[in-house]
């Protein structure tokens, strides 16, 4: 159903990120993250990311609002607050679109088509930017972070968990198996791990942006 894949998508965007993270040889280091949208597919990345130790999600957002805490948010409780009360709980950053100026490590792109233009991209202090709403990113942004040296995890890879899943889904439905959640959640790594490998050094071969490297990659594919 859609919140299995809502969960998915959160969880692939994670996997996705994690192999980013291991390519920069960040993968041991402790890591900040702001999320922006923490609606449903935000949501899960937060609480799939929130149980890795070396990960402290210090802000997230929603339509309304951001809270920040350098110590780390407790998404759990976050949660609950979003889901009992439909808000947010703790400081209050000024304005909700502070979040994308955070001085972080991660910016997981959870919400709008164009969050990050030309308006507000020199404010983008984040290293890595997942996307996972669809086009978070605007052209020109997106030039202009890659250029900077940002690695941008493109909303075609990093949001394709949900697909997989449904289609892992579909598979199940053929065939008469059923499949446990651990063993559908380690395809996803896998599969995550596969094609983020893939774009990562076709990036690096051909010295463009990995986002480029996932569409020329998947251009290949569909012919």
């Amino acid at each position: 159903g859609s919140k299995g894949r809502e969960a998915a998508t959160g969880r692939g965007g994670y996997f996705a990120q994690q192999v980013v993270l291991d390519m920069l040889g960040k993968l041991d280091q402790k890591v900040t993250v702001a999320v922006q949208g923490f609606g449903n597919v935000g949501m899960w990345y937060a609480l799939v990311a929130a149980e890795n130790p070396n990960i402290k999600i210090v802000a997230i957002s929603d339509s309304k609002e951001a809270v920040y805490d350098k110590t780390g948010l407790n998404i759990i409780s976050q949660r609950k607050s979003k889901e009992s009360n439909r808000k947010l709980t703790g400081e209050k950053l000024p304005n909700r679109d502070d979040i994308l100026d955070l001085d972080v490590d991660v910016l997981v792109l959870a919400a709008l088509e164009d969050s990050v233009t030309s308006n507000n991209m020199q404010d983008v202090k984040a290293n890595v930017i997942l996307e996972l709403a669809n086009g978070p990113t605007s052209i020109e942004a997106y030039r202009f972070l890659s250029k900077k040296g940002v690695q941008i995890v493109p909303d075609i890879l990093a949001n394709a968990g949900g697909v997989l899943v449904s289609y892992f889904e579909w598979q199940q439905n053929m065939s008469g198996n059923f499949w446990s959640e651990e063993k559908v959640n380690q395809m996803l790594q896998e599969y995550m791990n596969k094609s983020v490998n893939e774009m990562w050094q076709r990036s690096q071969k051909d010295n463009t942006p990995i986002k480029a490297a996932a569409f020329d990659i998947s251009v290949e594919r569909l012919r």
